[in-house]
């Protein structure tokens, strides 16, 4: 864990950091503050109400009397502060801000306000108005605690470690025992790479706590001095330190937390889910605890395991906050009637329900497709934030992407820092073509709130398609990190942007952590094996596939089925492949992926008769099933029948509207009857079905800068079949597109590696020699078309003796 984020855990600082709404808003009465600020008889009488409400906690119901209020008066100083306070405590503070950006404005609550909306911000990492915003308080009060440590750890996370450190000391000249701004320190010193001061910070910290009659501060302050060993690599003397704490501090819970948070981080998620049982069995009536145990238990991929401890919560106690947790849980493991049926027995347990909690049983239900009851639900809201996105979500259920995004877009003007607004907006607008503004608003929803949404993994998949590696890799890491697992795609884009860009110890580590997370997924062991087979061979692909432990006659593990049987016949074995298929239909004779690919082994082996069969079979099981309509195809179009291949590619296409493939065999064919223009057509609609289809980028490229047409659409192919096959073909490709686009060293240096590593190909000699002309080097230029022209015939062999004579002529 980050020592920054020690202070970020649990309540505000104590002492002089700290303050309590209820206390300010009755100080403030106390003071005649409220009536001095000029409210008339009525807006005063308004106000006693909402106090009222507040200092009893009830929240949610002052909103909707403050905003008619402010309607009338929207400079009303106290008004916007309260409400500041009512969004704040309901759960919306993007929705705070700016009512306390105005409350701030008058002198009289500049210091409150202020505070307020500095904390808001600051938690919302919004760092640089938070400094705007505690700066603007400690101009009144230079020497408020909470003001300093805010600004300073903002300054902090915003990479200004050396103003932080001021912040920091001033407060310990202020309060010598603040634990928070000891932190702080610690932590900025090691920011400034000031190891030695920061250890000896954390170090005395710790020993002076111990010695204290104070065991809150000294577990603190002995899980401190534990993280920054951890942080500073020191991986024995954390572990043993946070041994030590928990022993003398059992049940301290951010203690525990930071405990968990340290053994997940070195890889040891048992002893983080020990710390939580140990916890719920101390305090079993402790529902903050059992809903830890559970949320690691399901990071950890033991779903059954997190949902009893949550039943069993239901059971013991029934109350709503137990029923609301097995709500949420249930949600995020997708089992949506589950979790509204939980939400709704939380409500029916609920004096006051929460326009929150209503919103929330809404979403369930878009989710569930009862637009009618969840429509009921939007009206019924006085929020108009709620209705507008609760009304886009409808939408966009229904199919109406416009308009979904329109309501969104009214829905995020009021609540712009609603994450799951942004992620639902991006969502419509990727619907809609839209991708510049999908990642935007998926990035917005990941900066406010990533863990509430798979907007990271949204983006991750949109950056690999596009062949933006890093981006696509760093995404499906961030969403690993922060949401729960529910399925491998975050891991295997990882895993596959590592590989691809040369890391493949960091794609193995990738995909060990999800063989650990979902041992029964074939996905992991899929891709495990196809980084041996490039890096050893098929021997040790097989073995990850014969060793998993999976299934291989289950169709639902086809994917590894059909890297067995690929390995089988590299090897040269290729009965055993056939075998391994056959058994497998043995037990599922109605499977048609298992006969496709069993005729495509057949296929491949030489037996072409019988792998005709088997594709046919494979149709009489599922008449549209489109792999076997493509390889019918295929077949057909290698007997030369091609308009007879083209409909049967057609009809595949309409089949799967979400591959590729058969457009992209129908262009192939296209080519073939030398119809360039349909061609053409058929590959732009292949990449966008998928635009990672490295052939068609290829393909289409080469098309396009043959005809010196859209050649930075070309280069952009070009570039990603290389990301995603790098292969002599597609260098030959890339190469070409530079060549035709004037960029004659970047052509020059891909063609070289093309011909590197197909040196016997007299096409690729003959285009580096074009380049090598291009760029002056004659000898060089002469060099690579004799070499061509000394190989078999090829179709430039006239054009490179020519270019060749032209050459020693002149």
């Amino acid at each position: 864990m980050n020592l920054k984020d020690l202070f970020d855990r649990g309540d505000l600082p104590k002492g002089r950091l700290g303050f309590q709404l209820k206390t300010l808003v009755v100080t403030l009465v106390g003071l005649g503050l409220l009536s001095a600020l000029g409210c008339s008889g009525n807006t005063e009488a308004q106000l006693e109400e909402i106090r009222s409400l507040h200092q009893a906690g009830q929240f949610d119901p002052s909103i909707a009397p403050l905003r008619q209020l402010l309607a009338d008066e929207p400079a009303n100083p106290e008004a916007n502060y309260l409400l500041g306070i009512a969004l704040k405590q309901t759960g919306r503070p993007s929705l705070a801000v700016w009512p306390l950006q105005k409350a701030a404005e008058n002198d009289g609550y500049a210091v409150p306000a202020g505070l307020m909306l500095a904390t808001t911000l600051s938690n919302s990492g919004s760092n640089e108005e938070a400094v705007r915003a505690a700066t603007k308080v400690l101009s009144v009060e230079p020497e408020n605690t909470l003001a300093l440590f805010t600004r300073g750890k903002s300054y902090l996370v915003a990479g200004k470690p050396e103003l932080a450190l001021v912040d920091a000391e001033t407060i310990l000249e202020i309060d010598p025992a603040s634990h928070h701004a000891t932190v702080l320190k610690g932590s900025s010193l090691i920011d400034l790479d000031r190891l030695d001061e920061a250890e000896a910070v954390f170090r005395v910290m710790s020993e002076q706590a111990a010695l204290a009659d104070n065991t809150d501060d000294a577990a603190r302050k002995c899980a401190a001095l534990a993280n920054f060993y951890s942080g500073r690599d020191k991986q024995e003397l954390a572990q043993q330190t946070f041994q030590d704490c928990l022993k003398d501090y059992p049940t301290h819970p951010f203690l525990q937390q930071w405990a968990s948070d340290y053994y997940v981080e070195s890889g040891q998620p048992n002893l983080a889910i020990a710390v939580w049982a140990k916890a719920v069995e101390s305090t079993p009536e402790d529902l903050g605890l059992r809903a830890k145990h559970a949320d690691l238990l399901y990071g950890q991929g033991r779903v059954r395991e997190a949902r009893a401890v949550l039943t069993e919560s239901v059971e013991l106690f029934d109350t709503p906050e137990a029923w609301r947790m097995l709500a949420s849980f249930n949600r995020k493991s997708g089992d949506a009637g589950s979790a509204r049926q939980a939400l709704e027995e939380a409500m029916g347990r609920t004096r006051n329900v929460s326009a929150p909690m209503r919103f929330a049983l809404a979403d369930m239900l878009i989710e569930e497709g009862n637009f009618e009851r969840a429509e009921q639900i939007a009206d019924s809201l006085d929020e108009p934030a709620y209705k507008h996105l609760l009304r886009g979500a409808i939408l966009l259920k229904q199919g109406q992407a416009q308009s979904a995004l329109e309501s969104f877009d009214a829905g995020l003007r009021l609540w712009p820092n609603n994450p799951g607004g942004r992620y639902l907006a991006g969502m419509a607008a990727e619907e809609l073509g839209d991708r510049k503004r999908a990642l935007s608003e998926y990035r917005e929803a990941v900066r406010v709130g990533e863990e509430e949404t798979d907007a990271a993994l949204r983006l991750a998949v949109i950056h690999f398609s596009q062949g933006d590696l890093v981006l696509a890799q760093q995404f499906a890491e961030r969403h690993i990190r922060k949401r729960p697992y529910v399925e491998p795609t975050a891991h295997i884009i990882a895993a596959r942007s590592s590989r691809i860009l040369g890391d493949n110890e960091k794609a193995e580590s990738l995909l060990n952590n999800l063989r650990v997370k979902d041992s029964n997924n074939p996905a992991a062991y899929v891709e495990f094996a196809k980084i041996r087979r490039d890096s050893v061979g098929s021997e040790a692909a097989l073995v990850i596939i014969t060793e998993s432990g999976l299934d291989l006659n289950d169709p639902a593990n086809l994917d590894a089925i059909r890297s067995a049987a690929t390995d089988y016949l590299l090897l040269g074995k290729p009965d055993r492949a056939i075998s391994l298929v056959d058994q497998a239909i043995r037990s599922n004779p109605n499977s048609s992926t298992l006969m496709d690919l069993k005729g495509r082994v057949l296929l491949r082996s030489g037996q072409r008769a019988r792998a005709a069969q088997a594709f046919e079979q494979a149709l009489a099981l599922d008449a549209e099933f489109a792999p076997s309509l493509e390889a019918i195809g295929t077949m057909r179009r290698n007997d030369g029948d091609l308009e007879g291949a083209i409909g049967i590619f057609e009809r595949a296409a309409a089949a799967d509207e979400s591959s590729a493939e058969p457009l992209y065999l129908a262009a192939q064919t296209r080519l073939m009857q030398g119809n360039q223009e349909a061609a053409t057509v058929l590959l732009d609609a292949a990449l966008g079905r998928d635009p990672t289809h490295a052939a068609a980028n290829n393909d289409l490229a080469w098309i396009l800068a043959s005809s010196n047409q859209r050649l930075d659409d070309a280069l952009e192919m070009a570039k990603q079949a290389v990301r995603f096959e790098t292969s002599p073909e597609t260098l030959d490709t890339l190469g070409y597109v530079y060549l035709q686009r004037g960029q004659i060293a970047e052509a020059t240096n891909t063609l070289e590696k093309a011909l590197a590593s197909y040196p016997e190909s007299p096409s690729l000699a003959y285009r580096l020699g074009l380049a090598r002309v291009a760029s002056g080097d004659s000898e060089g230029a002469q060099a690579a078309l004799t070499r061509a022209l000394n190989q078999s015939d090829f179709p430039e062999a006239d054009a490179a003796r020519a270019q060749l004579a032209s050459l020693q002529g002149s």
